[in-house]
């Protein structure tokens, strides 16, 4: 008796962590048919809990078929986890784009795939102007004459920066665009790889007009006073160079109107491999 009273608390418990949580998760048998829910992902789909009991995975995503779905499960099955991304269709007929990361369940007597759903919009909305601005670039390349080449290097590496950029957003766009701090990237020859919504709107340049440039000339080469701020001096510059991060107070941005505003800022330098 003692056995199946923890076996019921551990159930208890388990449930209210599910119900807690704010992670949309479904649990869908081979069938395709959704077996359970939390709450989050009432909230999540605009389903209400009695029209979840005629849901099945098909209902939320018109483009599986059964014969896909089959794949995914042996998939999911082999490899135990599996991420895709899904146009999924609330009941009011919007769709809405998810990430559907399966996880495969086991025990004695079921087998279930546990899906949690995560909200990818924002990344949509980002990558679709990310490829407006590739396209754009890409036009401008064209419509330049063999003649001017430095001009046209200079448009192909801001295109390569920007499709860089597209990478490193998608992994951490919604922490670095959300944020409140300008944030600015830069690779070791300090050109602009990445700028955040905050440090546009400080500084009143276009991402385009940004990246694949350097920072120092266009935001931080005068000093407080006027004077010139040489690249040697530029403790931005620094953390490149010495590894070390550079923690800078009393110093000035320039915008692109001309007029300038005092920063403090933290300059850290990111390592890998290469």
């Amino acid at each position: 008796m003692q056995g199946k009273k923890k076996e019921h608390e551990s159930s208890e418990w388990s449930e209210i962590a599910l119900n807690s949580s704010l992670e949309a998760v479904i649990w869908v048998s081979k069938m395709g048919l959704i077996e359970k829910c939390n709450k989050a992902f009432y909230n999540f789909s605009g389903i209400s809990e009695k029209e979840l009991s005629n849901f099945s995975l098909f209902d939320l995503d018109e483009n599986l078929s059964k014969k896909q779905w089959t794949a995914i499960w042996t998939q999911v099955q082999e490899a135990k986890s599996l991420v895709t991304e899904v146009s999924l269709i609330r009941p009011d007929g919007k769709s809405v784009y998810v990430e559907f990361n399966y996880i495969w369940v086991e025990n004695k007597t079921l087998e279930l795939c546990c899906i949690q759903l995560r909200d990818i919009r924002k990344r949509k909305e980002l990558d679709a102007k990310l490829k407006e601005a590739n396209l754009l670039l890409e036009r401008i390349v064209e419509e330049r004459s063999e003649g001017s080449k430095m001009t046209l290097n200079a448009l192909l590496e801001k295109k390569e920066a920007i499709e860089r950029l597209q990478d490193l957003q998608k992994h951490h766009e919604s922490i670095l665009q959300s944020a409140g701090e300008g944030i600015y990237g830069l690779d070791k020859n300090g050109y602009t790889i990445f700028v955040n919504k905050a440090a546009r709107e400080m500084v009143g340049w276009e991402l385009h007009e940004l990246i694949g440039r350097s920072q120092h000339d266009m935001i931080h080469h005068t000093k407080t006073d006027g004077t010139y701020f040489d690249k040697k001096e530029c403790s931005i510059y620094a953390a490149i160079v010495d590894g070390e991060i550079h923690h800078v107070e009393n110093e000035v941005f320039w915008r692109k109107d001309g007029s300038s505003f005092p920063v403090e800022y933290i300059s850290t330098p990111i390592l890998d491999e290469n």
